[in-house]
């Protein structure tokens, strides 16, 4: 399944920063250009999308979700 613009950007700026926890926060800021952060639950629907997109059934996911703290992207072995 080919990605949508904004997924790609959200996989590129996380390809940038493996093994870093990326906040909403953050991904509002940088990938939405947001000035200030809004109470929203979008960068947990597009991420949603995101992970169904790129993660392969029976292998360990790409992107991880951080409890609390948001996403990170782990880098291969």
């Amino acid at each position: 399944m080919p990605l949508l613009p904004r997924e790609f950007k959200l996989l590129e700026y996380m390809m940038r920063r493996p093994d870093q926890v990326i906040t909403p926060a953050m991904l509002l800021t940088d990938v939405w250009h947001y000035r200030f952060v809004p109470q929203t639950n979008v960068v947990d629907v597009h991420m949603g999308k995101l992970r169904h997109k790129i993660d392969e059934v029976g292998e360990l996911p790409m992107i991880h979700r951080v409890r609390g703290a948001g996403f990170m992207l782990r880098a291969a072995d």
